[in-house]
């Protein structure tokens, strides 16, 4: 994982990236994790871009309302992925 400076990330210009790991880049498609401040507040969001016409746009943005929020979430992407290796266990 790269850690990034906040320049590097095509975000709008009123987001300030505070920190940005990028999770996976390829030629077309570019996810992150950024923690950012807009208008005042910090927020932690998961961002995908993908490449057109030769530049980054958002495709999708994710954002992690607080701790409560992301432990269900990954509760449930764990259980996912149990089942998803199950699947992949079985011939």
């Amino acid at each position: 994982m790269n850690i990034l400076s906040e320049t590097d990330f095509p975000v709008h210009e009123d987001v300030k990236v505070i920190k940005g790991v990028t999770i996976s880049k390829s030629v077309k498609w570019w996810s992150a994790v950024l923690l950012y401040e807009l208008y005042g507040k910090r927020k932690i969001a998961i961002y995908i871009w993908q490449l057109r016409n030769g530049a980054w746009k958002r495709k999708n943005k994710l954002i992690i309302g607080g701790r409560y929020q992301w432990e269900n979430m990954k509760q449930v992407v764990e259980q996912f992925l149990t089942e998803l290796e199950k699947t992949k266990q079985t011939p």
